[in-house]
């Protein structure tokens, strides 16, 4: 879970430090009502948002023993924010679909050149191989990581980017389980993402 958290705050922080005066990017609409607060976690374990379309997230033998393909997605909102500049999904079996949009392919391209090497310099371990993936069918650079932090945890990170529907995101699928082909990504992210 730390390793989730700190990626995310890596990615958020390129985003904040590395694109200020850029036009403004396109976000999920979250069709909201005023908000009385200055930041509000949205949730759902029924359906997530994502470049524009929305996904049923699976619900089938969800109840009891957290199930492993059972899955939540969240995001959080600024007073008067409107759309969902990222999003984030955590399933029951330790894996998770993390994106976060910009203004443009090029910004969302550094960040993937980018965070593969903050996150070496946090690790004990680290190794990094190139590969190629399927969003929405077309095909795009990966890096697969494995890592194990300084407690002697190994997890598994595909961080990829693209474009669909006029967004521009950066994308991370993470695992605790080896990533080898797309049957180790979670069925309902196969949808979006696949190895090739």
């Amino acid at each position: 879970m730390r390793l989730l958290i700190v990626s995310f705050c890596i990615i958020l922080y390129a985003s904040c430090t590395g694109h200020r005066g850029q036009a403004s990017f396109k976000g999920d609409s979250l069709s909201s009502r005023v908000y009385d607060t200055t930041s509000i976690e949205i949730s759902s374990k029924v359906y997530f948002p994502f470049c524009g379309t929305v996904y049923d997230l699976p619900r089938e033998n969800c109840n009891g023993n957290l199930p492993p393909n059972c899955c939540a997605y969240s995001t959080s909102l600024q007073k008067g924010q409107k759309t969902a500049s990222w999003g984030y999904v955590t399933c029951y079996n330790g894996s998770s679909f993390t994106w976060q949009y910009n203004s443009s392919m090029e910004s969302v391209r550094n960040s993937f050149e980018d965070i593969p090497r903050q996150i070496k310099n946090q690790q004990k371990s680290f190794s990094q191989k190139k590969i190629k993936v399927l969003i929405y069918g077309i095909e795009t650079d990966a890096y697969l990581i494995e890592q194990e932090t300084f407690k002697d945890d190994t997890s598994y990170l595909l961080t990829t980017y693209g474009s669909h529907n006029g967004f521009y995101f950066y994308l991370e699928y993470h695992s605790m389980n080896k990533i080898v082909s797309s049957e180790d990504i979670q069925p309902v992210f196969r949808q979006i993402l696949q190895i090739k």
